[in-house]
């Protein structure tokens, strides 16, 4: 995953390690981890920081380390991701450079507004343009819609 890291998070599964998440800021000391669902459970955060600058991910002890910062989304000031609460591995990663978030959208959904610059679900980038509106379901962390 790196050398050092600003912090990371990791999915389990039936208590063992089923992902992990190592992520770095400019500054170390301005990252911040927030947890998105407002009643608990835990499955989507917000990564924040003066910039993200490095973004990594494996979603198996033992698969490779995926790196989507830098890369496409260099310009990210913050990330949402999403973990699946079966299998406890990373569901999606959003980095964003501007993003608002509400619940007015579908009941149980999470709703962002911004200048999302990718949509990676699954290793697949589904947005290569971006996106300015994204849902996601709070219980299962799933990508509902985005355009």
């Amino acid at each position: 995953m790196g050398t050092s890291a600003s912090g990371f998070l990791f999915g389990e599964n039936k208590g063992a390690l089923a992902s992990l998440v190592a992520f770095t800021a400019t500054t170390p000391s301005t990252a911040q981890v927030t947890q998105q669902n407002p009643n608990g459970g835990g499955l989507v955060f917000q990564i924040q920081g003066d910039s993200i600058t490095s973004l990594r991910y494996s979603n198996t002890i033992f698969s490779g380390v995926t790196t989507l910062i830098p890369g496409m989304a260099s310009s990210a000031k913050s990330v949402l991701i999403s973990f699946d609460p079966t299998t406890g591995q990373l569901e999606s990663v959003l980095p964003v450079s501007k993003v608002s978030s509400s619940l007015a959208g579908k009941k149980g959904a999470l709703v962002y507004d911004g200048n999302v610059l990718a949509i990676w679900v699954h290793g697949k980038n589904l947005a290569p343009a971006g996106a300015s509106h994204v849902e996601i379901d709070q219980a299962s962390g799933k990508v509902l819609s985005f355009r």
